[in-house]
């Protein structure tokens, strides 16, 4: 009996291991982009959503025209500084003082729909701008592929992601016709991320 508890076991680790890196890899192929307003007042929102509507209308056709994920993320790494820089501006134009940090690295976020595509949570690539303290409720979507404009139809949207280098499985998996071994493989990764993060 012991014998087969031990084989049934490193069945089970093999599995979500093997889950694991699938998951990873799978995650690799997205930029988030989140930023965090400097507090809950009613202005410190309206500034983190101008801010927002700023940047991805000055960096988000530059980001979208690079193709794939790699070059998005060489464009970003190369405009961290000019995007803080931008950000200042911005911010005192709208006559404030608060300052903003602009970092990009690597995030964990909670499982997420956008439109009509749920993600899994887990650690994404994600360009984070924090406003003043950066304790006001948040913003997120995805920058790469284009999910942060929220008026592409559903088939634009697909095309989006066969451009940016999906495969149509891909898409399929994380699209709303998803089969249903996907959910329940994302929500025991899901467990576990929660587990060791």
């Amino acid at each position: 009996m012991k014998r087969l508890l031990a084989f049934c076991s490193l069945i089970l680790i093999g599995a979500i291991l093997l889950a694991g890196a699938e998951s990873a890899s799978f995650r690799g192929q997205f930029i988030r982009l989140h930023i965090l307003a400097n507090s809950d007042s009613e202005r410190d929102q309206q500034i983190k959503l101008a801010l927002r509507d700023a940047v991805l209308e000055e960096y988000g056709p530059t980001l979208f025209a690079a193709g794939n994920k790699e070059g998005a993320e060489e464009l970003i790494r190369e405009k961290t500084a000019e995007v803080e820089a931008f950000c200042a501006m911005r911010l005192r134009e709208m006559g404030e003082s608060a300052s903003v940090t602009v970092l990009y690295g690597e995030e964990y976020y909670e499982r997420r729909v956008y439109q009509s595509v749920s993600l899994p949570a887990g650690r994404y690539s994600s360009l984070r701008i924090v406003l003043g303290e950066g304790k006001g409720a948040n913003w997120w979507c995805v920058l790469f592929p284009p999910l942060c404009i929220g008026a592409a139809s559903e088939s634009e949207e697909e095309e989006a992601y066969l451009e940016a280098g999906f495969s149509p499985e891909t898409y399929s998996v994380i699209s709303n016709g998803r089969s249903g071994k996907y959910r329940i493989r994302f929500r025991v990764l899901e467990w576990f991320g929660k587990l060791f993060s």
